[in-house]
């Protein structure tokens, strides 16, 4: 589906419902927003976190259907300590949730000629335990066991020799929008951006940054914000019951 079919479907439904239509930019801004929803849904809601459980019901690599549906905005990025912050790596503008850390470990073993290297993976850990873990003398980190922390200032990884990493994420899903033109009172469609009397030039249109598999249920998220929007009560119940229901 492309950006402007779901804007036609769920104006054609609101209106189905006698609810009213919505505007392009009302549309726009609940896009945006059920975009980053399915987001956080697909990564794993922190409200589904608790003690003694910490995974949710859904989550990324969980299953695979849902690995799939977010595998397109997965990311590896090489970085280099100290590029912007001294001792930090940077995290990159786009990352939206943590996949994977690792570093490149060389070293000589017995009985073998030559330097072998591998992908470690960089444990992280939670801010108590990284600085307990740094001034404990047996399970303080090693180039074999390296750990790491993230903050506001980047990513510190110890022992503060090594100084390039790997970083697995999630990239933020491209924001959706519907570019448009009004033509004897109607909102006409401008997927490039370009067309004359487009209302914002020179900004393409972008459909939903997820597979057609999830299209149905992003439709039924944007359907629900309409619903509150327009104050329709028996719309916000009728989204309720089909999310439930898996339809």
């Amino acid at each position: 589906m492309t950006i402007d079919d779901v804007f036609k479907w769920v104006n054609f439904v609101a209106n189905k419902k006698q609810s009213g239509a919505i505007s392009d930019d009302e549309f726009n801004m609940i896009v945006a927003v059920v975009s980053i929803d399915y987001f956080k849904l697909e990564v794993g809601l922190p409200e589904e976190y608790q003690v003694g459980q910490p995974m949710p019901r859904r989550a990324y690599q969980i299953t695979q259907k849902i690995t799939d549906d977010v595998r397109h905005l997965l990311e590896r990025a090489p970085i280099v300590r100290g590029a912007v912050t001294s001792d930090y790596f940077a995290i990159p503008a786009n990352y939206g949730a943590y996949s994977g850390l690792f570093y490149r470990y060389t070293y000589n073993p017995k009985n073998c000629k030559g330097a072998v290297s591998v992908d470690l993976p960089i444990e992280v850990v939670t801010d108590a335990e990284f600085h307990d873990r740094k001034a404990c003398p047996l399970l303080g980190p090693t180039f074999k066991q390296p750990i790491a922390n993230f903050d506001a200032s980047g990513i510190i990884v110890y022992p503060l020799d090594i100084q390039n990493i790997e970083l697995s994420y999630l990239r933020l899903p491209t924001k959706p929008f519907r570019n448009y033109k009004i033509v004897s009172d109607e909102s006409v469609y401008c997927p490039l951006g370009n067309e004359a009397g487009v209302v914002y030039p020179g900004v393409p249109s972008t459909n939903f940054d997820f597979p057609e598999t999830c299209h149905n249920d992003l439709c039924i998220r944007v359907l629900q914000y309409v619903g509150i929007n327009l104050g329709d009560a028996e719309l916000i119940a009728m989204i309720k019951e089909r999310k439930l229901s898996g339809q």
